[in-house]
């Protein structure tokens, strides 16, 4: 499933359960955010997020606790 087809609910289950990552949820947003439909979308990018997603992914498969929206890839309108 495509993070366009997730809601944020749903990404965060499919972490949760194993049946995504969320470095591959950040891969598939990041995709998405560099193509010509988002060219003029976003002005600010957290260039650290593949890092961070490793990371939760790590503390996932060793059974660590994890915030809520820990794994998601997040854009705000302002």
């Amino acid at each position: 499933m495509t993070p366009e087809a997730m809601d944020m609910v749903s990404a965060r289950a499919a972490i949760a359960a194993g049946h995504s990552g969320s470095a591959e949820l950040y891969a598939q947003s990041k995709g998405a955010a560099d193509g010509p439909d988002a060219q003029f979308a976003f002005i600010r990018r957290f260039e650290g997020a593949a890092a961070v997603a490793a990371f939760v992914d790590a503390q996932q498969r060793a059974g660590a606790p994890l915030p809520p929206l820990a794994g998601l890839a997040v854009s705000v309108k302002d």
